[in-house]
């Protein structure tokens, strides 16, 4: 089954960790598997797991660092 996510581009403050609703914009996603991301030009992008469940995506959590000025 094919599916297609929306790129996510927040408004963030500056140096200012923010979180992202990685799902709110997109539809069909997989309900298994791990969420990958690309690293951004200016900042960097983390995953984690509070629920220790690798294989559910639906609990992770990706928050933004922006770079440092």
């Amino acid at each position: 089954h094919l599916f297609t996510v929306e790129n996510d581009e927040p408004n963030v403050n500056e140096d200012v960790q923010t979180l992202l609703d990685i799902y709110g914009n997109d539809n069909q996603i997989p309900t298994t598997g791990p969420v990958t991301v690309t690293q951004p030009t200016n900042g960097t992008v983390v995953v984690t797991d509070p629920n220790a469940t690798p294989n559910n995506p639906s609990d992770d959590i990706v928050s933004y660092t922006p770079n440092p000025d």
